[in-house]
């Protein structure tokens, strides 16, 4: 607050800018738990964080209507709705296995390309997208014995 020839003004600057619905201690907690799936820890939330199917082609969409040399995770979830990190990191590394993309990550930068795809592929070759749908089938098959 500062006066100016008898007028108060209220001055104020903006730390940091993002959109409303954005959350980052969500996206802290799917990336902790992306990080642990890859190291073989499998806990509960996997069932809610499971890419669908729809997902692949919405997020390779995505990459090829947005090309740029550098993407952020939060700008990508943002812009996907219903899409967490967990879902984009894993379809990235599903879509990087069957060489539809070609992805790195530093932190929560990504650098993305899109080849040439000239044959069809198929989410049923990928050995990660095997080994997701049934972890999650047996994280399902847990849930319920545990229920009983």
């Amino acid at each position: 607050l500062s006066s100016y020839q008898g007028r108060e003004n209220v001055t104020f600057s903006i730390k940091d800018l993002k959109p409303s619905g954005y959350d980052p201690d969500n996206d802290v907690s799917e990336i902790q738990a992306y990080e642990s799936y890859k190291k073989g820890i499998i806990t509960d939330t996997i069932l809610e964080l499971y890419p669908e199917r729809d997902a692949f082609e919405t997020v390779y969409k995505y990459f090829r209507m947005n090309p740029r040399p550098v993407y952020r995770i939060d700008g990508i979830c943002d812009s996907i709705e219903g899409l967490g990190a967990f879902r984009l990191l894993m379809v990235l590394d599903i879509l990087q296995e069957i060489e539809v993309i070609s992805y790195s990550r530093d932190s929560y930068l990504l650098r993305v390309e899109l080849p040439e795809v000239k044959v069809k592929s198929s989410l049923h070759v990928s050995y990660t997208y095997k080994k997701l749908r049934e972890d999650i089938e047996n994280a399902r098959k847990d849930k319920v014995l545990s229920g009983l």
